[in-house]
């Protein structure tokens, strides 16, 4: 039982062809043939992107939509320049997490405070 496994390649040169690429979905399905996402083919996306005027018209709808509480943006500014992004939200997400309806801040019991070492 010898099934065809195909090739991965790090990036297309020179036209798909016959290779697959490593995003599962994408694939070129013969010698001359358009480029396939998920069975489409990829021009129908690039048909499908925003003008640069949309692109700036949603940004600025998806940034109004994001309020941000005032009280964490001094939280946010001592945190180091060389902190990974993913410690920034989870910190973000955190602080959130522990402001009541009102704006107060919810007290953690005292032995949740203690470091593990």
């Amino acid at each position: 039982m010898h099934r065809h496994r195909p090739r991965h390649h790090r990036h297309l040169q020179g036209g798909a062809g016959d290779q697959f690429a490593d995003l599962p979905g994408l694939r070129g399905a013969g010698p001359g043939s358009a480029l396939q996402l998920r069975g489409g083919g990829v021009s129908a996306l690039v048909r499908r992107t925003p003008y640069p005027a949309q692109l700036e018209l949603l940004c600025q709808r998806e940034r109004a939509a994001r309020r941000v509480d005032r009280s964490l943006l001094p939280l946010l500014a001592k945190m180091p320049d060389n902190c990974h992004p993913m410690d920034v939200v989870r910190t973000a997400i955190s602080y959130s997490a522990r402001k009541t309806r009102r704006g107060t801040t919810i007290r953690r019991p005292r032995t949740s405070r203690r470091r593990c070492a």
